[in-house]
């Protein structure tokens, strides 16, 4: 009840009101105040609550010894504060100090202790955010080793699927199969230990999905898609209808779909990963940072059903979907390239079918862009070239 954790808060404040300065108990009322702004934080999204808490914290460490047993305590809550705080503001200075406090916490607290592997995952978790921001390696890969030793100590569905996320990351990275495999092998081993009815759940559910994806990928194997579009299924019928990541979800299974269509050749399939597209669309809001990527694979779908049925309509809604997806996307980013190509691709198309030489001029401004914009090295440059 929120009612008694604010109790519980203004009787520590009125503690530390009436406590001599140089008390012994004084730092412990500063822990415990501190960690309870930080629940009301998680429960009211206050920031200025969240503030507090790191602040109350800061000043219990002042006051605690460097050798208090209660001190890595203090400093595993101060990383839980800061790591909000990064969460909700985005700042890398917060974010390293987070990090800064939990390895202080690692270093103090004894091999046994209970608390260890929450501090060791939630290291692991701020390791993997720098990584995401600096995309310097050695930190995904120390965040892979404590997600490990956490488990080992430990293992709870939260870490299994933190280190599935994690080792998603590195074979995004390396490449390497057998990460990909562990990963994929945590993910399932989460969703087994999960309850059915957990909220957390369809995030499993989808991440498994992603890691069994990648895994069709690299192996072709029919019936690794076929599951992963299943569990897709799963995670959307537990997902609310009004839930903010329905849209990613649906645009997931579209894309999974379209694959299978691309093996099968079955024309339902097809139509139901237009369909998904269509929805994903619907519910993302028109300033979603995802839309370029879900209009792109509208505009992919409606591709390939022009290519099945000749529809002319269905060809000029897919280049329309390529030119939005162009209109939203950052100048640079990473999937530009690949959907300059794909506008051209459909330009092409349609002058086959109008004769209209502006249609291929701008087809082949928009080749010409893609292969500016492309590496070197890219898998899709021969395509451009061609």
């Amino acid at each position: 009840e929120l009612a008694i954790l604010k109790e519980a808060i203004q009787a520590f404040r009125q503690a530390l009101q009436l406590i001599p300065p140089d008390a012994p108990e004084r730092p412990r009322l500063f822990t415990n105040l501190g960690a309870g702004l930080r629940d009301l934080y998680l429960r009211t999204r206050e920031l200025p609550t969240l503030d507090e808490s790191i602040q109350v914290l800061r000043q219990a460490l002042a006051l605690i010894r460097p050798d208090a047993p209660e001190r890595p305590f203090c400093l595993s809550n101060l990383g839980d504060g800061l790591s909000n705080r990064y969460a909700r503001t985005g700042e890398l200075a917060i974010l390293k100090e987070a990090i800064q406090a939990y390895r202080q916490a690692l270093q103090l607290i004894p091999p046994d202790d209970s608390d260890r592997p929450a501090i060791l995952n939630n290291l692991s978790n701020g390791l993997r955010d720098l990584y995401a921001i600096t995309g310097e390696l050695p930190a995904l890969e120390e965040a892979t080793m404590l997600s490990r030793q956490a488990l080992r100590d430990a293992p709870t569905t939260s870490r299994l699927s933190n280190l599935g996320i994690g080792l998603n990351s590195l074979y995004a990275r390396t490449g390497e199969l057998a990460i990909l495999k562990e990963a994929i092998q945590a993910y399932r081993q989460a969703l087994h230990l999960i309850p059915p009815d957990d909220p957390d759940r369809p995030t499993i559910l989808s991440n498994l999905a992603a890691g069994l994806s990648s895994l069709y990928a690299r192996t072709g194997l029919l019936a690794t898609l076929e599951e992963a579009i299943l569990l897709l299924r799963q995670a959307l019928a537990l997902i609310p209808p009004d839930a903010p990541d329905r849209p990613m979800q649906l645009n997931n299974l579209g894309f999974g779909l379209s694959t299978l269509y691309q093996r099968t050749g079955l024309l339902p399939t097809l139509e139901e990963a237009i369909l998904s597209g269509r929805q994903a669309l619907q519910l993302a809001p028109p300033g979603a940072p995802d839309r370029p990527m879900y209009l792109d694979n509208l505009g992919i779908g409606l591709s390939a059903l022009y290519d099945r049925t000749g529809l002319l309509p269905t060809l000029e809604e897919a280049i329309q979907a390529f030119r939005q997806a162009l209109q939203l996307s950052p100048l640079d980013s990473l999937r530009r390239p690949v959907c300059l190509a794909e506008l051209g691709t459909g330009l092409a198309a349609l002058y086959f079918r109008t004769g209209l030489l502006p249609t291929l001029e701008e087809a082949s401004q928009a080749f010409r862009q893609a292969l500016q914009l492309s590496p070197l090295d890219s898998p899709e440059r021969p395509t451009d070239l061609s």
